[in-house]
């Protein structure tokens, strides 16, 4: 078994949310405690995608893949705690559950490589 945090705080905004146990389907234990957010706190992200989007936007090619392979170089740093959590969490056999963190790595990595390869024309999908 690998220790989790007592509870899981939103982490992007300070927040007076209310904390609800995360249970494991198997045996109804207690995993660990998840942090809801408000509709305060929902309002004030859906405010910052506007934003968000500009910064993101504004982002090179190289910038968008060096995002993209952080988060996959985390991903495998944590692979054995995510795929813990997601088979308790989940019911799901760790056999399993390993597969599916080694695809999120994977999937974060092809990504990177393929925002170096993006060309031609871009299309706004807000109309």
């Amino acid at each position: 078994m690998i220790p989790l945090p007592l509870q899981f705080p939103i982490n992007f905004k300070e927040s007076q949310g209310d904390y609800r146990p995360l249970l494991s389907p198997n045996d109804q234990k207690l995993i660990t405690e998840v942090q809801f957010a408000r509709p305060e706190d929902i309002d004030w992200l859906l405010a910052q995608l506007k934003n968000s989007q500009h910064k993101m936007n504004s982002l090179k090619a190289y910038e968008r893949a060096s995002i993209l392979r952080k988060t996959a170089e985390q991903i495998k740093l944590n692979a054995d705690k995510l795929a813990w959590l997601i088979a308790t969490e989940g019911g799901k056999p760790l056999p399993d559950a390993k597969v599916e963190v080694a695809r999120a790595q994977n999937t974060f990595e092809i990504c990177a490589e393929e925002t170096l390869r993006l060309g031609g024309e871009q299309i706004p999908m807000e109309r």
